[in-house]
């Protein structure tokens, strides 16, 4: 069940997922899609054309500058507070934007970002954990970052079957 602070304005054709936060203060503009078990905290204004995957964590007060390009956040993707996102980027899975980060150009899956402007810092785990930087492996979950042809880019994934 969904949870909308009584002081949020949501307009016309919004559509929400399953088990959605929404804060106070919060502008939802028309045409926003939020998936599944996303947290959208106080005083946060989402313009048109922007797509909130399942899981995803916007905190406090992060703003979107308007310029009507579609702007995707993806699955489980976390933006900390006073943020500032440009709308027409892409923030990818796993991802986490620290606060005060001003992000202009489109996040990679699994990158810890910070700094104004934006620069990577390292990458983390599906499970939440820092990479090893040596061979950008995760001991707690047996996964490695591995360049996959299919998807003409790096992913994280599970290694244990590897380990046998």
């Amino acid at each position: 069940m969904s949870e909308i602070h009584q002081t949020a304005i949501l307009e016309k054709d919004v559509i929400i997922g399953d088990n959605v936060f929404i804060g106070a203060f919060c502008l939802i503009s028309k045409g926003v899609i939020i998936g599944d078990n996303c947290k959208i905290c106080d005083h946060i204004s989402i313009p048109e054309n922007v797509i909130l995957e399942d899981n995803v964590y916007i905190g406090n007060n992060v703003s979107f500058v308007k310029n009507y390009k579609e702007t995707i956040l993806k699955y489980g993707a976390k933006i900390k507070e006073n943020s500032i996102i440009e709308c027409g980027v892409s923030i990818g899975k796993f991802s986490i934007i620290e606060c005060g980060t001003y992000v202009t150009k489109d996040i990679p899956d699994n990158m810890y970002i910070s700094g104004n402007p934006q620069e990577e810092k390292y990458t983390i785990c599906k499970c939440g954990k820092d990479l090893n930087s040596r061979d950008k492996s995760c001991i707690d979950c047996n996964s490695m970052l591995r360049y996959n042809p299919f998807y003409e880019d790096y992913i994280v994934e599970d290694i244990s079957w590897s380990k046998k």
